[in-house]
């Protein structure tokens, strides 16, 4: 069941998908997506490519090397760049000459070394220089204070202008594990979503946006935070502060969905405050008011009638999958709160 705000219905439409080939990449914390053609991914340095090519962690899929990353001569390789280029013209305005040329040359970098350390950059890049002065000069960049928030706010603006008035702009905190880290800065404690095992590392919360009939994921925004650093305030401070970003880029435009982390009413009220049209999913212990009466959310929906129904087409491992939901929606009101809510019912 999900807490949605009366005015953030959008039209949805459901239709089958189907997988493409992508490229992954991130800078600053930003995820990219990158097409790349099908027919060059088939036959590359004579060695016969899968005929699909799964997203990995960082980068495509691809035969190795032995003569070392062989990707910045292929035809793939140069494609990826080309898109890189493309995507690092954005910064050009906000930056120099210097820091844009670095943004691309990180971007590239990465997704040819499969790997975040400078010196496996350095070497990706292939300057004719020494590899210590590579390394140094991308450190130099990577101290430059406030780089990293100009660059979010870039990618936000940039990616605002395909937010549309329904567009599914998703929040999602969650963590970032470094089991094995030692000495990092402010190294805290958290819950891995995946095992419920508690770890090192930090928490982040992301932002991106979809159309209910696409495949394509926009990000907007990624913060990283540590429960640690001295200037942190609470987990609710941080993911109000993701959703100000993106709502100074993109306006009053797009709903803001949330699953059971965001029922929270340290949420709900800013949401309501700053006018947000939202869907959070219930945890289902959420006081409501229904009919003048205080009820709890699980037994209103144990309670609503299921009067429509849709056949939703999904794909699982390469294969389709055929789901029959039935929904159904109660109008709803927080307690102290006049705004009017639909609680939707999927079973």
């Amino acid at each position: 069941m999900s807490f949605v705000a009366e005015s953030a219905i959008p039209s949805v439409r459901l239709h089958r998908t189907y997988p493409g080939f992508q490229v992954k990449i991130y800078v600053s914390g930003c995820q990219v997506e990158c097409d790349v053609n099908k027919e060059v991914c088939k036959r590359v340095n004579g060695k016969k490519w899968p005929t699909f090519v799964p997203i990995c962690k960082i980068g495509v899929e691809r035969p190795k090397n032995e003569g070392g990353h062989g990707m910045k001569d292929s035809e793939v390789g140069r494609r990826i760049r080309e898109q890189i280029d493309r995507f690092s013209g954005i910064f050009l305005p906000r930056f120099s000459k210097p820091q844009g040329r670095f943004m691309g040359q990180m971007l590239f970098g990465i997704q040819a070394a499969q790997d975040v350390k400078l010196s496996q950059i350095g070497r990706a890049l292939g300057e004719k220089i020494a590899l210590k002065k590579t390394e140094e000069r991308l450190s130099r960049h990577l101290a430059l204070s406030g780089m990293g928030q100009k660059v979010n706010e870039v990618v936000a603006t940039d990616a605002a202008r395909r937010v549309r008035p329904d567009t599914l702009i998703v929040i999602d905190p969650t963590d970032i594990r470094k089991p094995y880290a030692e000495k990092m800065p402010y190294l805290a404690t958290v819950r891995d979503g995946s095992t419920g095992e508690l770890v090192p590392g930090y928490w982040s919360c992301v932002a991106v946006a979809c159309e209910p009939d696409r495949r394509r994921v926009i990000p907007l925004h990624q913060r990283l935070w540590s429960a640690e650093a001295p200037d942190f305030g609470s987990e609710n401070a941080q993911i109000l502060a993701v959703i100000d970003t993106v709502r100074a880029a993109v306006g009053d435009r797009g709903v803001y969905v949330m699953d059971r982390g965001g029922d929270r009413i340290n949420l709900f009220k800013p949401f309501l405050d700053r006018k947000m049209r939202f869907i959070v999913r219930l945890v289902g212990d959420r006081d409501l008011k229904f009919r003048g009466r205080l009820r709890k959310a699980d037994n209103l929906a144990r309670g609503c009638p299921v009067r429509y129904a849709e056949r939703l087409v999904r794909e699982e491992n390469g294969k389709e999958r055929s789901l029959h939901l039935e929904y159904g929606f109660r109008r709803v009101r927080l307690p102290g709160r006049e705004e009017m809510f639909y609680l939707v019912v999927v079973r």
